[in-house]
């Protein structure tokens, strides 16, 4: 099958999941040169742009691809959850609304508009963006969820959990409004009423493991530490490679103190996600807690070796030289990873608190301007 679009994609995805973002790109730009309306491939091609921190090209591909005319509602809402992802929420609100204007019961655009809204804090905007949808789509159970999040964002849990009780009343194996259900309880502090729900979510669903997840949080939330990790351990009994449910009992293990159990913890996860950035950072933390601070500093190296822009590797760099009063080695550090161009957002705004953390104001200022 040469040329085969379907096939290519996947091997684009193989390159991604290995962090080969180039070789990636390479074949999701391959895929568009013979479909050039191939809403995987662009998706995949705009990843592997983000993942190696080119946000000028990332910008370029979006407005070359998302302003043509002619765009498919399937590409015209990636191209909205992509303006979202770049924190340009009056594109992405703009590219919904296009959608609704031809499509006006799309459920995706119904979503990716509220959402963008809720994010730019326009609370009643989203509301009555709500009562549209709901008046397209009645009982449409991702918008039910998005008015119980709404109100949730102006700190009215009543009301969304309200909201939440009507969905499961008709949608009882919804995963996503138990699981934030229980979210909102445990952030009330009311601790015995979101097990109860927990408990309720998993007659419903046994051996959910986003229900599972969220009664991790709720026991770390308690200080019920050996229910947490029992909890990560039925995990992965479930699923051997759950990156999350590995994450999460080593950080337990770590704040208890026990750091030969979450070393070890850490090589059983290594074996199951050979070079997962997210289980190689707990290493570094792990040492970092044990002042072995050279350790440390590799282990965050190996991560930004495998992904040069992981912002939680990066300031454990930071910090382990910081530890070990290598100021120069900080300020350099700091120059090299802050002053390129292209940064993400979220990156930048951990440089400016750097900076701050070294009293270089208004290098942090500047940073944050």
């Amino acid at each position: 099958l040469p040329q085969n679009v379907r096939i290519l994609n996947q091997q684009g995805y193989l390159y991604a999941d290995q962090q080969h973002h180039e070789a990636a790109l390479k074949v999701f730009v391959q895929v568009l040169s013979i479909d050039p309306i191939n809403v995987d491939a662009f998706d995949g091609k705009i990843k592997a742009l983000r993942s190696q921190g080119k946000w000028d090209e990332v910008n370029k591909a979006l407005k070359e691809m998302c302003d043509r005319p002619g765009n498919s509602p399937e590409m015209l809402n990636r191209c909205g959850r992509l303006y979202f992802k770049q924190q340009q929420y009056d594109k992405a609100i703009q590219t919904f609304e296009q959608i609704l204007r031809d499509v006006p019961n799309d459920e995706e655009a119904w979503v990716g508009k509220i959402v963008s809204l809720r994010q730019q804090t326009d609370f009643p905007e989203a509301a009555q963006a709500i009562q549209e949808a709901l008046t397209r789509l009645p009982q449409n159970v991702r918008i039910l969820n998005q008015q119980g999040y709404l109100y949730a964002d102006q700190q009215q849990y009543e009301k969304a959990i309200q909201i939440f009780d009507k969905i499961l009343n008709d949608f009882s194996d919804n995963e996503y409004t138990w699981k934030i259900k229980i979210r909102y309880l445990e952030l009330m502090y009311r601790f015995n009423e979101a097990e109860e729900v927990a408990q309720k979510a998993l007659e419903k669903l046994p051996q959910n493991i986003i229900i599972l997840k969220q009664k991790i949080k709720l026991y770390r939330k308690q200080g019920q530490y050996d229910k947490a990790i029992a909890i990560c351990d039925e995990i992965l009994k479930i699923n051997l490679a759950n990156e999350d449910a590995f994450v999460q009992k080593i950080r337990v293990l770590r704040s208890l103190n026990r750091f030969s159990d979450a070393e070890r913890v850490i090589q059983e996860a290594l074996k199951q996600l050979p070079q997962n950035v997210a289980i190689l950072n707990q290493q570094g933390y792990l040492y970092a807690a044990q002042q072995q601070y050279e350790a440390a500093l590799k282990a965050f190296k190996q991560v930004l070796f495998i992904d040069p822009n992981n912002v939680d590797a990066f300031d454990g760099k930071i910090q382990a030289l910081r530890s070990q009063g290598k100021r120069d080695e900080v300020n350099q550090a700091l120059e090299e990873m802050c002053d390129r161009p292209g940064n993400s957002p979220e990156m930048l705004n951990q440089c400016g608190l750097l900076y701050f953390k070294q009293q270089q104001y208004d290098k942090a200022i500047q940073t944050f301007e």
